[in-house]
């Protein structure tokens, strides 16, 4: 039996899959059948299924379906807005996990005899595009299990995201013919690239976080990620991979369910420089790996790909500060008025060096005191006179009043901002906030 952390890796690592599956073609009749192929086989499902809304009338309507009775499900089933599980997920634009399906009051019988399946457990999620429903995709049975879980549809809303950027761009394009197919490119990778970052913040008593990511391409390779550990406790990571682009944005998401999944497993035990350490040594390893590789078959050498990830755990609790840092530049900490750099031993940026091992260094917070973690893409913003932002300048914006996480990051971003003026934008930027609220 798969552990659950194997399975949320392969669920997550054929995300990189469909998303490529995305890239590969405009067209919604080639496209979609590979993500439904995927994500039947990840979700190990019976049956997976597409229905668009139907702007004229409103209704959805299954455009594509796998399982026995596909077929069927896109010939015979149209659903009024708001009936049955599909209808009530697309009117709503929540996501469901149904355990029970004959007896959940939204099931639409009549429909599902139609179509020639009753189903026993069921995913249903929304796929948005533009801040709007424009359909639904879900998966039936679990061919191994009982039922489905939760997880399994936070999972799925990952497909629906990829699903719905895949839909929204050939139609794009079918309007836009002429438009260049690299910036098409780029605009499915930074939807996809943004849907995997977080949205919400976890609640921590007397904590408040705050984080913004703006890349100087339509897609860029820095990342920031916050896990909460335990009840008062939680993780911050920020992270700069090298290169941008669409490369770049890809290798994030799997930076981002690497670390996760790391996370996942230690629970509140989680050591920041434990986490970098063994990150460090699997990039160290797959780059050499691809080095041999290429050399023994005569290609041309990739370049490697490195990240700087500054990786952080609080307490709320006992407001004990723990934090790691790999080749980016030191937080800063602001303290009754001021601020001072939390400098360390750190290491290089990980991949570089095999057999590394990072250090970890504590410092105990108090009320009102803000810790600032950013990519130097911050410190290394220059104005037209080439001249570059630098740490100075970010402490001294740090060290103004403001009362939460929010209110520090807007500082920081307002200076650099009048800072840079219009001068053009050279690297992504990246930066989060953790204000330790005064009791």
């Amino acid at each position: 039996m798969t552990a659950p952390s194997d399975k949320k890796l392969t669920a997550f690592s054929n995300l990189v899959e469909i998303a490529a599956a995305i890239n590969s073609g405009l067209d919604p009749d080639s496209v979609l059948p590979n993500i439904l192929d995927l994500a039947q086989r990840t979700m190990d499902a019976t049956a997976t299924s597409v229905a668009l809304v139907d702007h004229a009338t409103q209704e959805l309507v299954y455009v594509i379906a796998t399982g026995k009775y596909g077929e069927r499900v896109k010939q015979e089933v149209r659903l009024k807005p708001g009936h049955g599980i599909a209808g009530w997920v697309a009117q709503h634009g929540q996501s469901l996990v149904i355990n029970d399906v004959i007896n959940d009051p939204r099931f639409n019988r009549a429909a599902a005899e139609k179509a020639g399946l009753i189903p026993r457990s069921m995913i249903c999620v929304p796929m948005r595009a533009q801040g709007k429903v424009i359909g639904i995709l879900q998966a039936i049975d679990p061919r191994h299990k009982t039922a489905f879980d939760q997880d399994d549809g936070e999972f799925f809303e990952g497909f629906a995201s990829l699903a719905a950027t895949a839909i929204s761009n050939a139609q794009m394009h079918k309007a836009l013919l002429k438009q260049q197919s690299e910036q098409q490119e780029r605009n499915f990778a930074r939807q996809i690239q943004q849907s995997f970052l977080p949205s919400e913040m976890p609640p921590i008593p007397g904590v408040t976080i705050h984080a913004c990511n703006e890349s100087a391409l339509a897609v860029g390779g820095d990342f920031y990620d916050v896990i909460q550990l335990s009840p008062t406790k939680v993780a911050l990571i920020i992270g700069d991979i090298t290169g941008k682009g669409v490369a770049a944005s890809l290798y994030m998401v799997r930076c981002l369910f690497d670390t996760r999944r790391s996370c996942s497993v230690a629970g509140e035990n989680m050591s920041p420089a434990g986490l970098l350490t063994a990150k460090n040594n699997i990039l160290a390893n797959e780059a050499f790996a691809q080095l041999a590789t290429e050399m023994s078959s005569s290609q041309a050498p990739h370049p490697p790909i490195f990240v700087g990830m500054i990786c952080v755990t609080f307490d709320a609790a006992s407001g004990e500060l723990c934090y790691a840092n790999a080749g980016l530049p030191d937080p800063i900490l602001q303290v009754d008025g001021r601020s001072e750099s939390l400098s360390s031993s750190g290491g290089p940026a990980l991949g570089m060096v095999p057999g590394m091992t990072f250090n970890e260094d504590v410092r105990m917070l108090h009320g009102g005191e803000t810790l600032l973690l950013f990519t130097d893409g911050l410190s290394e913003a220059r104005n037209l006179g080439d001249v570059e932002f630098g740490d100075d300048r970010i402490a001294e914006a740090l060290a103004q009043p403001h009362d939460d996480a929010k209110d520090a990051v807007d500082l920081v971003s307002r200076n650099v901002l009048h800072f840079i003026g219009s001068a053009p934008r050279h690297d992504d930027l990246t930066m989060m906030a953790l204000h330790f609220v005064k009791p």
